[in-house]
């Protein structure tokens, strides 16, 4: 009874409220009839004039701002949701839809009414027959103080803001970047993440357009490929390009990211990738791909006409894995040490994984399960993740450091060549590098080594710091030798004074086991000594700077050069040793990848320099074969009529001494092709000293390496040579622009965005390098 008393007023209040409100609106229909009423002709004479065009409007309208505005979110209550309440003055002038849309009555428009929100649809209606009444008062007074034009361009900006930047769709929709550009610009209100999905989509298509029709005029076109997965094991394929544009400049373009659902096979690679290449209408300006050397990689070229290319990159990570064998997992023992403890507490899984322990009262175990996962077979060294059938080579690689590659997996056949190799040289160099990671672990997981290190480091004013490698990076272990050996006073010392640091039993087994004999650093030394050569070089043709097949072969011929000198020094000589029957069966045994090499070399100066007259004569003869072949379609009609021009000036006197000298070849006929014939000849003679002085000048004199410029200045002098040379000199040696490409989408595709979806993220990666940056 208490509670029915309560409720009466509370009814009786509510209905006098309800009442009130329904008075209000009733007020505020009247006045829109009789507006609506003046303007009853007016509307009836817009209708009819707009009848007959429609579709246009609505075509017109797709790509405005009204579009952005239909889906920010509104504060408008429903208007008829139920059947009690008053319709909206709005369904005079639109018919509403099943499908939570309504169509105007004026163009046709279908205009979305989500959650049975009337907005978007007064602001269509505000636009199109010019009722004021239907304009938003909550943004009227933004709407009023900026212009249409002036809203594009900060739309615009905030498109670009969010691809060059990777920010959130929503990103500048929070109340802070609201309050602070309602300062700066008053009456201006970011799109909506919705509207910023949608005008990426546009932005995408759009470029895409423009990217075919810049391709269009290329002659020839380079492409490296790859295949990557993120953290969330989707799986993306990317295809860069690089080519010579209308002004003689090279070009570098992201052509397709797209998502890669399908399992690795080489035929889904080969259907992708000739799918995007003629979705673009390039596949027959694609003569060579650059891709990494995997079993499905290699397979998807039996399918396709473009010719493959080794990554020079993998190539130079496989000889110094497989030489040196880097990363070995210590095998399973039982032995356990004179005090009973284990100095590894490990064991392994079914699946050839090492699950490790901590132990609070030691070093934390010092396997890292990223690191060691190399297995010992017989004589050679395998990497597990060469083992694999190849049908998987997508790597993440978090890292921007493009002057590192991944790995590869594995290529049959690879240590065929190695069997004098003995266990001991491959095992004793892994030994030492693993203590090194050990002891580097052991200092990272100990605050009373890390705190002796850095006193000791502040004594002898040592910069650098230890560092810990990657497996799929052999330079970083590289890195790691070269901290190891710049600490080696500091080493010294520390187990030196081991005993006064005030560690337990374990910790002090478990550091004695890390300390490298005398033999170890002399291993070391080499190691680093004999890996610098190949650091400097996997800098070189994997960095940022465009790297072309001529620098590649450059370096190749240069490393074996190295290798097969001997100074004496045992150690070196080894490791020499070891990388040269690598490189020997990597290089030289893969023939068609070698002459490919080669022939690219050709048309770069640096290379030129360093082929061997046998080769050089070989490609010279069949470049003149081809020019006999194409000579009309390859010689411009500038050439032409300049040869022509020149015989007019001088023509020969027809007599019979030059016909008889005509007859036996001493003569040649004075027509076009045969002038153009002997020019062929002549540009081969001055492309030869040419391209020795520009090798001397690089060589000698440090002149900076610039194939592209070499041509441009002499490209009028030699004119079919240029021709060859901007075909063959746009191939990179490395897939790197790729390898580079995932680091963008991994930071794209970060945690903070992990609602992103793979739609999305192609989408926001094909974007990056084709926005203006200038503002």
């Amino acid at each position: 009874m208490h509670s029915k008393t309560k409720l009466k007023p509370n009814s009786k209040r509510r209905s006098k409220t309800t009442s009130q409100i329904e008075v209000e609106l009733q007020h505020v229909e009247d006045n829109l009839d009789e507006q609506t009423t003046k303007r009853t002709t007016e509307q009836q004479s817009v209708q009819s004039s707009s009848s007959s065009r429609p579709t246009t409007t609505s075509a017109i309208t797709t790509d405005t701002d009204e579009s952005e505005d239909q889906d920010e979110p509104t504060d408008d209550k429903q208007d008829d949701s139920d059947g009690d309440t008053l319709k909206s003055e709005v369904w005079k002038y639109a018919t509403k839809l099943n499908n939570g849309k309504a169509k105007c009555n004026n163009c046709n428009r279908e205009i979305s009414c989500k959650d049975h929100s009337t907005t978007g649809l007064r602001r269509h209606l505000y636009r199109c027959i010019k009722i004021p009444s239907f304009i938003s008062h909550r943004n009227g007074s933004s709407t009023s103080s900026i212009g249409n034009d002036i809203k594009r361009r900060l739309n615009e900006l905030v498109y670009k803001c969010i691809i060059e930047d990777g920010r959130t769709f929503g990103d500048l929709r929070k109340p802070g970047i609201i309050r602070l550009l309602e300062q700066i610009v008053p009456g201006y209100k970011p799109p909506t993440r919705r509207t910023v999905q949608r005008q990426l989509k546009r932005l995408c298509n759009n470029h895409t357009r423009l990217l075919v029709a810049e391709l269009k005029h290329i002659d020839t076109l380079g492409v490296t490929t790859d295949l990557w997965s993120d953290k969330k094991m989707n799986s993306y394929m990317c295809l860069t390009g690089h080519y010579i544009n209308s002004d003689s400049k090279l070009q570098y373009k992201v052509l397709s990211f797209t998502a890669f659902p399908e399992r690795h096979t080489g035929d889904q690679i080969s259907y992708t990738i000739k799918k995007e290449l003629k979705r673009l209408q390039v596949y027959d300006k694609t003569h060579t791909i650059t891709c990494d050397g995997a079993a499905n990689i290699k397979k998807s070229f039996e399918s396709l006409e473009p010719k493959r290319v080794h990554c020079l990159g993998h190539k130079l990570h496989l000889i110094v894995c497989n030489a040196l064998c880097l990363w070995v997992k210590k095998q399973q023992t039982n032995e356990k040490e004179d005090q009973g403890e284990p100095m590894n507490e490990s064991s392994e899984d079914g699946d050839g994984s090492i699950i490790t322990t901590n132990n609070s009262n030691g070093f934390d175990d010092t396997h890292n399960t990223d690191i060691d996962q190399t297995t010992w077979y017989g004589s050679d060294m395998i990497d597990d993740d060469d083992l694999s059938s190849g049908e998987d080579d997508a790597m993440s690689d978090d890292s921007s450091d493009t002057s590192d590659v991944v790995n590869d997996n594995w290529e049959e056949g690879v240590l065929e060549d190695l069997t004098s190799i003995t266990c001991i040289e491959q095992y004793t160099i892994s030994q030492a590098v693993q203590k090194c990671r050990d002891f580097v672990k052991a200092v990272s997981k100990s605050s009373i080594l890390s705190n002796f290190i850095n006193k000791e480091k502040s004594k002898d004013k040592l910069t650098n710091s230890l560092m810990i490698d990657c497996k799929s990076r052999w330079s970083s272990t590289h890195r790691l030798v070269t901290s190891i050996l710049s600490h080696k006073s500091i080493i010294g010392r520390l187990y030196a004074g081991k005993y006064e640091l005030n560690l337990t039993r374990k910790q002090l087994t478990k550091l004695t086991g890390y300390e490298l004999n005398r033999d170890e650093w002399i291993i070391l030394d080499s190691v680093q000594e004999v890996l610098n050569s190949f650091f400097e070089a996997t800098k070189l043709v994997s960095g940022k700077q465009y790297s072309t097949i001529g620098l590649g072969y450059f370096t190749v011929n240069n490393l074996k050069e190295y290798l097969e000198e001997r100074d004496g020094n045992y150690e070196v000589d080894q490791l020499k040793r070891l990388l040269l029957m690598q490189l020997i069966n990597y290089f030289d045994n893969d023939v068609d990848q070698y002459d490919l090499l080669k022939r690219h070399a050709f048309f770069d100066p640096i290379g030129f320099g360093i082929l061997d007259r046998a080769d050089r004569t070989k490609f010279e003869r069949e470049i003149k074969n081809l020019g006999k072949e194409r000579i009309e379609s390859v010689v411009d009609s500038d050439l032409s009529s300049r040869h022509l021009q020149a015989t007019a000036k001088k023509p020969l006197t027809s007599n019979l001494l030059n016909g008889f000298l005509s007859s036996v070849g001493k003569r040649q006929p004075q027509t076009a092709k045969e002038v153009t014939n002997l020019s062929i000849n002549n540009e081969l003679s001055i492309y030869r000293s040419l391209a020795m002085q520009e090798y001397t000048d690089i060589i000698e004199h440090s002149k900076d390496h610039d194939p592209f410029g070499f041509w441009n200045t002499h490209g009028n002098k030699l004119k079919f040579l240029s021709l060859l040379a901007r075909k063959h000199l746009v191939v990179p040696c490395t897939s790197v622009p790729s390898e580079s490409t995932f680091s963008v989408a991994s930071y794209l595709g970060r945690k903070e965005r992990s609602r992103l979806t793979p739609e999305n993220l192609c989408t926001l990666v094909f974007l990056k390098d084709k926005i203006n940056k200038s503002i």
